[in-house]
């Protein structure tokens, strides 16, 4: 017999006390015969054996009222088995947790999975007692409490039940085990009972294999102390096979006004069989643009290709669509543009020279603008702006995509570096080139700061000579291809790892903390040659060496103009995916200290009755000069809200009170939600190591399973009612007694 507060148990030795009482008050009196006590000794004697069973059974129901009173305050828990069990009270804790991720859209001829669910849930809410408690979560790549504190209304919850949809997240079992175990460690409930309604999606349960997290750990081993737990499956009795649409990208990172701009679909078909001719259609604005089909083999994916000119400059909206299946939500994918006129990029020359030719940036220029400003057919559509370092004292660096840095001294200019951070840090880009005028002290102590400031690596010694005798070194890419090198792989290889050669550059240092820093290319002597970090929102790529001719001859190889604009646009493209966001992921939006915004309003895909208006806020600390600190001028919103699929409208209000063009961004399902495969109960029991369940297909067996596992009816009510009637009998024999 297991009791809930054990250690109340002791006050059962308070039955003693009556002992105690009975003995000290037999002591207390001291027997002295005289000759008129004789008559009245004679008289006990007839009724002595009657008075002493009269104290001996009041004596009893004292004690037994003191032990009964102990053991119903330690609350002790009994079998369903047995005539004391039923005679016991049952007191449960219930979590019922309810799949709402998006597979549960998942249509068979009548109903979805989670209509199917819904039913369950009911069915267990209608199975318990009068004085049950229950939580509710929801289930997906968060977990979402419902109805997080226990509750005894079970009207409540069965009204929450009713009004729950199915949403558009992915699915993560572990992440509800971990929510649901700190809720069963805070219950002092008897008997708690752990429901998870689901379809059973493989994908939920994570990878094969894989040992579970230390939270999920410990979150196991109190789920199975506390709690019986159970898998109900409501997912599909028939095929669970699935097409959809599982990425929608451009292959032009920087999409111009009148450029030619090509978009990438992918289109996954998890099926068991091959799917000919799927039509998949392209839409600009909401308007159909043109339709192509793709042929995909069984549980593959296949991409189409879809090119477009953007006429307008401004915000756009770009869709892939493929037919109706069972599984809609998928079917189509969002994607947000941001249409410029022109990419604008500073590049700050470090050696200045009256020939062309010989300025830092040149080949940088020609690269980034081949046919010049007033050239006849426009190839490139980045706008370079050269500046000298003695400019940058003046220059707004939020008007541009990408600055470079080209062979520069110092940044000597009065809060240069500062500046710089600041622009990086919200979400700006940095590319540096090294050289001959470099000063490593300064961009070690200045740009590097042990690894705290905007360079990923330490500048070391010069390393080789550009001499008569001079020798050259090759570059290798790191696995996986970075993007910037992602033309150059297979045979096409060559052109970078032989055709370049490197005859000097700085040896690099990796900070011990390389959190973010990622080397992208490193020499032939296995050391850094390109290295990439994250620096707030922004990124900063550092060559080892020179942007001209000098150091090397890159700059007059066939991949240079390639790569450079391979380069603009990985580190001038942070705006996609700022603007194109799963479900549950935040949105964020940076607001320069020029636009003077007041209130942004956003309107999700169901419509202006579901907008919400946000109010922008600084955010970060500037370091000014004399060490002190003032907040940014620039303002963010962030939006958290981002529950359903679709493409989102967000209005801005400046401060007069005028109103900036409409801008959009998307929200997509996770890819993985599109592969609908089930784990069978079986595999399921070893997917995740820790995790005891008992599986239940249908609500028969559920009940089933339920009733061969339970355990703990309280049996307190029950004693506190013996103490009860023990009292009201022992006062109404002791009245007797006494007369």
């Amino acid at each position: 017999m297991p009791f809930i507060n054990a250690l109340l148990l002791f006050g059962a030795i308070g039955g003693a006390i009556p002992v105690v009482i009975h003995l000290l008050n037999r002591r207390r009196f001291k027997i002295t015969r005289w000759a008129a006590m004789e008559f009245l000794l004679a008289s006990l004697k007839k009724n002595h054996k009657r008075i002493r069973m009269e104290n001996l059974l009041l004596l009893l129901l004292r004690i037994l009222m003191i032990v009964l009173l102990a053991l119903a305050l330690a609350r002790p828990t009994l079998t369903d088995t047995g005539l004391l069990g039923a005679l016991g009270t049952e007191s449960r804790y219930v979590i019922i947790v309810l799949d709402d991720s998006c597979s549960m859209r998942l249509r068979d001829v009548s109903e979805t999975s989670f209509a199917r669910a819904k039913i369950v849930a009911e069915q267990i809410l209608a199975s318990l007692n009068k004085g049950d408690v229950v939580s509710l979560l929801a289930m997906s790549d968060v977990t979402r409490p419902i109805i997080k504190e226990a509750t005894l209304d079970i009207g409540l919850v069965r009204r929450e039940i009713k009004r729950a949809q199915p949403g558009y997240g992915g699915t993560d079992l572990g992440r509800s085990l971990i929510a649901a175990s700190e809720l069963l460690a805070a219950s002092k409930r008897p008997r708690r009972e752990l429901f998870i309604i689901t379809d059973m999606q493989a994908g939920a349960w994570g990878k094969k294999d894989r040992d579970p997290s230390d939270s999920l750990k410990a979150a196991l081993a109190i789920i199975k102390k506390e709690a019986s737990a159970f898998i109900v499956d409501a997912g599909t009795t028939g095929s669970t096979d699935n097409l959809a649409v599982t990425k929608l990208v451009p292959l032009s990172k920087i999409i111009a006004t009148g450029a030619q701009a090509e978009l990438k679909a992918d289109v996954a078909n998890h099926t068991r069989t091959d799917r000919p001719r799927v039509a998949v259609t392209c839409l600009v604005d909401r308007f159909n643009q043109n339709t192509k089909e793709l042929d995909i083999a069984a549980r593959n994916t296949e991409f189409l290709n879809f090119t477009r000119t953007f006429e307008t400059e401004g915000a756009h909206l770009v869709q892939a669509q493929i037919g109706a299946d069972r599984l809609a939500a998928d079917n189509i994918r969002h994607l947000a543009v941001n249409v410029a006129k022109s990419v604008p990029v500073l590049l700050v020359n470090g050696e200045t020279s009256p020939e062309p030719g010989e300025n830092e940036t040149y080949y940088l220029e020609v690269a980034l603008q081949p046919l010049g400003r007033d050239g006849g057919w426009r190839v490139s559509y980045v706008e370079p702006t050269t500046v000298t370092e003695f400019a940058l004292s003046t220059t707004d660096f939020s008007r541009y995509r990408l600055v470079v840095l080209a062979n520069l001294a110092s940044l000597a200019a009065k809060n240069t570096v500062t500046r710089l951070e600041e622009y990086v840090r919200d979400g700006g880009s940095l590319l540096v080139f090294l050289g001959d005028r470099v000063d490593a002290a300064f961009y070690n102590e200045q740009l590097f700061k042990d690894g705290a400031g905007l360079l990923p690596a330490r500048l070391g010694d010069e390393v080789g000579s550009t001499g008569e005798t001079r020798s050259s070194t090759h570059i290798e890419m790191v696995k996986p291809v970075h993007p910037v090198f992602e033309q150059f792989t297979g045979e096409r290889s060559f052109f970078i790892t032989r055709s370049v050669l490197f005859y000097k550059h700085f040896a690099l240092t990796l900070p011990a903390a390389a959190e973010g820093v990622r080397v992208i290319a490193k020499f032939d002597t296995d050391t850094p040659a390109i290295v990439e970090k994250e620096f707030g929102r922004g990124r900063v790529v550092l060559f080892a060496s020179s942007a001209d001719q000098e150091w090397t001859n890159f700059p007059k190889s066939a991949p240079f103009t390639t790569v450079i604009h391979d380069l603009v646009n990985y580190l001038g493209s942070g705006e996609f995916s700022r603007r194109n966001v799963l479900v549950h992921q935040p949105y964020r939006r940076m607001f320069g200290v020029e636009e003077l915004v007041d209130t942004v309003t956003i309107r999700p895909p169901g419509g202006a009755s579901a907008e919400k208006t946000l109010t922008p806020y600084a955010v970060g600390l500037a370091a000014k000069a004399g060490g002190e600190t003032a907040p940014v001028s620039l303002t963010e919103i962030v939006f958290a809200e981002t529950d359903a699929a679709g493409l989102y409208e967000l209005e801005v209000t400046r401060k007069d009170g005028t109103k900036a063009p409409v801008e959009y961004f998307s929200v997509n399902i996770p890819p993985a939600e599109s592969d609908l495969r089930r784990l069978k109960p079986r595999v399921a029991a070893t997917a995740i190591k820790g995790f005891e369940f008992k599986y239940a297909r249908s609500v028969s067996d559920l009940k089933l399973a339920v009733r061969e596992s339970r355990t703990g009816r309280e049996f307190a009510r029950a004693l506190l009612l013996a103490v009860l009637v023990i009292s009201c009998v022992e006062l109404v024999l002791a009245k007797l007694f006494g007369r």
